[in-house]
């Protein structure tokens, strides 16, 4: 029971997704992002999003909703396999929500899906190595940002804030 209602969970704050930015990106970007998406795990950086529910002004349930969603993701760690499937591994392993993934043809939206759930789209911001910013899009359902690091890094300190570089249009940086 408590699995189902992790999943419901993950569901609703994955729900719906942005409109894309529209252009097309050459083929070897996709490779290069789906290389970088799948070579390692990735957390989300909780750390960095909870100080921005004051601008994110949620109200009401929006703000029940991303309190219990960063709780819940607090711990988790998120696996992007090669094959476009995806596990999230809540509560060392007790809760593992399997989905898939994959990015639209301009590569810049990441589609997740889980288990019995529409695949909802992504904005991707920004994507290196070092983290992944997937926007919001209130119209759409996607009301705060997700930012993901890897799981390695600052595992129980507080980290600063991960904001993406204000020149990157393409939503894929060079570092590797």
């Amino acid at each position: 029971m408590r699995s189902l209602i992790l999943l419901i969970g993950l569901a609703f704050m994955f729900a719906c997704g942005g409109s894309g930015t529209g252009g097309s990106i050459a083929s070897g970007d996709l490779i290069k992002k789906r290389d970088i998406l799948t070579s390692q795990e990735w957390r989300m950086a909780v750390e960095a999003i909870l100080p921005m529910q004051d601008s994110l002004q949620l109200e009401g349930t929006e703000k029940n909703i991303f309190t219990n969603s960063l709780k819940q993701l607090q711990f988790a760690t998120f696996s992007f396999y090669p094959d476009s499937n995806l596990s999230v591994n809540l509560n060392n392993g007790k809760d593992l929500i399997g989905g898939r993934w994959m990015f639209d043809n301009s590569g810049r939206e990441l589609f997740l899906s889980f288990t019995m759930a529409n695949p909802v789209p992504h904005p991707i911001e920004f994507l290196s190595k070092d983290s992944i910013v997937l926007g919001m899009n209130r119209d759409r359902g996607i009301i705060f940002p997700k930012i993901f690091v890897p799981l390695s890094e600052n595992m129980g300190k507080k980290a600063e804030t991960v904001q993406p570089a204000a020149e990157d249009t393409t939503g894929v940086s060079d570092q590797q």
